[in-house]
């Protein structure tokens, strides 16, 4: 039940976003959103090829921008700030849907638990506050249908079965990110399982009439050949980079020569369907249980995190599954967890991986300290691949209670971390 104090968290929480929006973005990533949503309203041309997404973040950008643009032909004034790729005000309305977003995922995760913390600790959490709307990368456009996918489950799975809405929201989620894929595949396999083959079947169909609904608008426009030729050439220019420049947390600290990509990428492909069977003394396999599924996603974000080809916004994906997970199970330590989680990793991503100057449009780093240090990646690595680990001990481990040591302890390895790698100079482990 909405009341007096959750209307407050949502103006504050919508507030702070909109003042980040308004005074930090991403220059590169903004800078493609803007000129896709420019070509469409100024001169009538989609961008097929849309950087570097699948269409379903052109299509919410859309509307916005149109709000945006009409506004601008009324006479409202938009300002430079200082380098930045795009107008103080139009930055926002490319990212306002992130945040609607971040606003929706609130109201999905207090009817999920019924509780305020857990929603208030999503929305305040300072990564995805960073990521949506200082960043304006769309993580927050894969996690909401995410955790709707959940609400749809959880409210279905008292009658045996699963409906076509939790097939479309983890469809329209891995339509986003591909990681909103995985608890679909996990449902799919277990009505396989359990020989209800017709519910199957059905789970297959609306999936794949998804994919088209949300792809085929765009072969109307320059057919199927040329999304296709953008698509691969996207992915092959992405494998390329991410393959010399990662941010996997394993191939920075020992380095891509001592432990190949696709090495680490079949690890990955092993533990997943091993830790899925493990779980199915747990609910997975034998009756639908929301638990399981939640705790399955959310291993399988960290697994990805650690030994995929990773980016660093995925770091955001463990944050709603781990609220989740933690409320579901009585993990309190988990829940709040979360939160330092997330400050930690809003810290380092912003200082070793963006920097506060290149987000605010200026070439100066504020943090010089911190921020202009030798080594900064694998400070940055030991940092996450700590992050993971604890949260990945609190899912195994029995319900505890939150410590405050556990602050103490990831700040002094990243401190211990800061020393050996940008003090000392060791490049790899």
């Amino acid at each position: 039940m909405i009341n007096k104090a959750d209307y407050v968290a949502i103006i504050s929480g919508f507030a702070i976003r909109i003042l980040v929006g308004l005074v930090s973005s991403h220059p590169y990533d903004t800078a493609q959103f803007a000129i896709s949503q420019r070509l469409y309203f100024q001169y009538g041309i989609v961008d097929i090829k849309y950087f570097p997404t699948m269409p379903l973040l052109y299509y919410v950008q859309l509307p916005f921008y149109s709000i945006y643009t009409l506004l601008e032909r009324l006479g409202l004034p938009d300002y430079q700030q200082f380098y930045r790729s795009t107008l103080m005000i139009e930055g926002v309305f490319l990212k306002l849907p992130l945040m609607l977003c971040d606003l929706g995922t609130f109201f999905v995760i207090r009817a999920l638990t019924q509780k305020r913390i857990p929603a208030l600790l999503y929305f305040f959490n300072p990564f995805i506050i960073y990521l949506s709307s200082g960043w304006g990368m769309y993580d927050s456009l894969m996690i909401f249908p995410l955790v709707t996918g959940f609400l749809f489950f959880q409210r279905y799975a008292k009658n045996g079965s699963t409906k076509s809405t939790t097939t479309i929201a983890f469809i329209v989620s891995g339509m986003a990110k591909l990681l909103g894929f995985l608890p679909f595949a996990f449902v799919f396999v277990q009505t396989l399982v359990q020989r209800r083959l017709k519910e199957a079947a059905l789970q297959l169909g609306v999936a794949i009439i998804c994919v088209i609904a949300l792809v085929s608008p765009i072969f109307f426009v320059g057919g199927l050949t040329v999304f296709l030729v953008g698509k691969l050439q996207f992915i092959g220019l992405g494998v390329k980079s991410l393959a010399l420049h990662t941010y996997n947390p394993i191939i920075v600290l020992v380095g891509p020569a001592a432990f190949g990509v696709s090495s680490l990428e079949a690890i990955s492909l092993f533990l997943l369907p091993v830790y899925v069977i493990k779980t199915k003394s747990v609910g997975l396999g034998n009756s639908l249980n929301l638990n399981a599924l939640v705790q399955c996603t959310l291993v399988a974000a960290i697994i990805l995190n650690i030994f995929a080809i990773t980016e660093v916004e995925w770091v955001s994906w463990i944050i709603p599954l781990g609220i989740l997970y933690g409320s579901l199970t009585k993990r309190i330590g988990l829940q709040y967890f979360t939160f330092v989680y997330g400050t930690m990793a809003a810290f380092v991503a912003m200082t070793l991986t963006q920097g506060t100057g290149y987000l605010l449009g200026t070439s100066l780093n504020f943090l010089l300290s911190v921020e202009a240090i030798p080594n900064g990646l694998q400070v940055y690595a030991v940092t996450i691949l700590t992050l993971f680990l604890l949260t990945l001990g609190y899912v195994i481990h029995r319900p505890v209670k939150f410590k405050p040591e556990i602050i103490a302890l990831i700040i002094m390895i990243y401190l211990q971390a800061y020393f050996w790698f940008s003090i000392v100079g060791i490049h790899n482990l």
